[in-house]
Parts: structure tokens; sequence; C-alpha cells
């Protein structure tokens, strides 16, 4: 295993990042107009408590816009938390839009506008946007000079705000890390292979057939799900998991008679079934005795979930950060599922990823996604299969997860 430092806490908007002073002081930028703007330089500008917040302007064909980034750690990250970025269009030569980041990641923001003699904001939790036109009791020229605590103030009858405060100190999250860098040292030794999987010695063989794989040694998406699976269960037990375990059909947990018939001409619910048996056998390998369904993830904050197909997929990004806010510790394995045109239509789970979300020894939020033996992320997965759904099981990292190794004569 690879040795982390502690966790520290996640840079937001609690901290001490607040440019109100600095805007304040430039009011009379918000009011001149575009072309002007524009032509601005660069300045570092220091606070009263000798805060440094940067003032920058960046351009483009239809809007001008004014950057208030504070400090971080010497630098001045754009997305970091408290920056302020103030939206002038040309044409209007009006400002029409702030928006201003949570936390010191791009995918965690506000949208404010300004709307008759009051503001309305939207709030984006990983890049899905979680609270949309919030009404905010006050115009929107003290939006552009005020402290953003004044917003949340005013709109906390409302807004969680606590989902955009995480304590990321658990020690939970060096396990996930863990086996997230584990598992990345391993990938460039692993290939591909249609039906391709692992069986309980370590041969390579194909899932549909049990037989030996005679040309290569690979593994597909649900193959690679075993693979990281067995690096947990192989050192419990002394063996992997078998494909037949792994394979078993919940016929009567999910499915309706109509779509029993095609159990056998489609699997459509092959992807389902495997993630289940997968979190079930971990589980027991720990000396529990859960049912199929146990470790389905049913309940998260803002999205709503589907018996047996789970989650829009396009939520994704949001329901991960929530997952390692409330779930610290826990990895999971995923099936994507959707109708296919074919007559009759049908859901299939025809795919399988695992996801790692966690907070990193800097306290900044990682989302990894692992499929078929190689590392995407959320935004490639969620643009390949836009407007899938995508059903979750749990599972616990743990310091002991050792790669699997195939045997190889």
């Amino acid at each position: 295993m690879v040795a982390l430092v502690p966790v520290a806490i996640h840079a937001n908007i609690r901290d001490s990042v607040d440019t109100s002073e600095v805007r304040r002081s430039m009011r009379t930028s918000f009011t001149a107009p575009a072309a002007e703007i524009a032509l601005r330089a660069t300045r570092v500008i220091g606070r009263s408590d000798g805060r440094l917040v940067r003032y920058s302007v960046e351009a483009s064909r239809d809007s001008v816009y004014q950057i208030f980034a504070p400090e971080h750690a010497g630098t001045y990250p754009v997305f970091g938390a408290g920056t302020y970025i103030v939206r002038h269009d040309r044409i209007t030569d009006s400002i029409d839009q702030v928006k201003v980041f949570l936390l010191t990641h791009p995918g965690f923001f506000v949208r404010v506008f300004p709307d008759g003699e009051r503001s309305r904001m939207d709030l984006y939790v990983n890049h899905v946007m979680t609270y949309r036109n919030v009404r905010i009791p006050f115009e929107f020229d003290r939006v552009l000079t005020e402290p953003f605590s004044r917003i949340v103030e005013s709109t906390r009858s409302i807004v969680a705000w606590d989902i955009v405060s995480p304590d990321a100190g658990d020690s939970r999250h060096l396990r996930v890390a863990g086996m997230v860098d584990s598992i990345r040292a391993a990938l460039p030794s692993l290939e591909d292979a249609d039906d391709g999987a692992m069986d309980a010695a370590g041969n390579a063989v194909f899932i549909s057939t049990r037989e030996p794989q005679l040309t290569s040694v690979g593994m597909n998406c649900s193959g690679f799900a075993k693979w990281v699976a067995d690096g947990l269960f192989g050192p419990r037990t002394g063996v992997y998991l078998t494909i037949d375990r792994l394979s078993e059909r919940h016929r009567g947990v999910r499915g309706t008679g109509w779509s029993a018939a095609f159990e056998d001409e489609r699997d459509p619910f092959f992807g389902l079934d495997w993630t289940r048996n997968i979190a079930t056998a971990l589980s027991e390998s720990t000396g529990r005795s859960p049912s199929v369904r146990d470790h389905d993830v049913r309940t998260v904050r803002y999205s709503r979930y589907v018996e047996n197909v789970g989650y829009p997929i396009d939520e994704l990004g949001r329901i991960l950060y929530l997952l390692a806010l409330e779930s610290p510790g826990e990895f999971y394995f995923g099936s994507v599922n959707r109708e296919f045109n074919d007559v009759p239509r049908l859901r299939r789970h025809s795919h399988v990823v695992v996801l790692f979300p966690y907070f990193d020894s800097r306290g900044r939020f990682q989302a990894v996604v692992m499929e078929r033996n190689v590392e995407t992320d959320v935004e490639s997965l969620v643009s390949r299969y836009k407007g899938a759904g995508i059903h979750l099981v749990s599972a616990s990292a743990d310091d002991t997860f050792d790669p699997a190794r195939f045997n190889v004569d």
C-alpha cells in the first residue's frame, strides 16, 4: 500500500476567502463600460487583514469578465473557493450574472442573476444543478459588493449549505485513496478481452462458457469489477470469487413476468445481478449474512431511486460527492442500464463500472471512475451514457486490498 498523509480540511467558502472588501473598493468598475473594463491590467490587491486578492479581466466576443480570486497557498485559482466572476454583457453594457465558487473545485458554484428589485440564484453541486431560482431578498447591486455570507444567511431556510461545507478529515477516505493508488499501479498490466474474467483459481476464462482463454489473458467490464473485488476477497479467503456465484440470477428480486421470457436471450439484468452478487459476497467474507439487496444505494439527497434502475446517470457527479460526504470509506460497483431500441423495447444492464469517491490528502474531492481495465472520469461516463440509469451497490474499502493476479504459464 502507498503511504498517505493525514487528510486536510478542504478549502471551502467557510474559510477566510471573502473578497467583499476588494469588491467594494472597486465598485465603480461595475458601472464602467465593458470596453473600458476589457483594457484593465491584472493586479494583486491586499485586504486590510493582509490576505491577497487577484483582480483580472478576461474578454470574449459577447462578454467581459471581472475576476476577483482570493489567494490559496500562494496561488490564485479561478475556481478557488470564494472567487467572484462578474459578467458584463457587451450588448446591453450591463452586468447580467455573478458566478461564485464555493469550493476549490470547478464543479461547485452558484450563479446569481438580477431579478427586478431582488436577485435569484442557481446552485451547482459537482456540476449538477441542485437548487434553481432561489430568491435572494435584496437587490443585485448588493450581491456585487457584500460578503457571500449575506447570501448564505438570507437563503438558509431554503438551501442546505452544509453540503458545500465538507469536513474531509475522516481517516476512512485514506482507505479508498489507497485502493485507487494500488489499482492505478496495476492498470498498465491489465489487458482487454470480450467476455473475459478471472476464475476462483486465477485462471483467465470466458464468463459465458467458463472455458480458458487460449490466446489472451484479459477482462471485460464485468471481469474487471470482479478483479477489483478479488483484491479484497482473496486476502480474506485465500481464493477468488467464483463466476458461478456472481452470475446467479435473482429472478424473484427484479424483473417481471414479461421480462422473464427474455432472460436467456438477452440477459437484461446481468450487470445488476453481477454487482449485487459482488457486494453480497464481499460482505459475507467479513462474517456478515446480507440479503442480495442489502448493499443497494437507495437514498441519496436530491436524487430519486428507482427500484432495479438506480439513479439518472446525469446526476452521478453530485451523487458521488454526497456519498463521499455522508459515507466515507465506501466505494461502489455501478450497473449502467437503459432501454434499447430492439423489439420489444427492454431495459438492459449492459455495462459495469467501479466508482471511488473520496477526499484526498489535501482535502480535495476526487471521483475516480474505473471501467474495463482503464481509468476514465465522471464526465466521460455521463457523456457516453447520457439519459441512462446507474444502479449502485456499496462496498467498504480496506487496507488489506491486494490486486488479484492471473495464473500465467
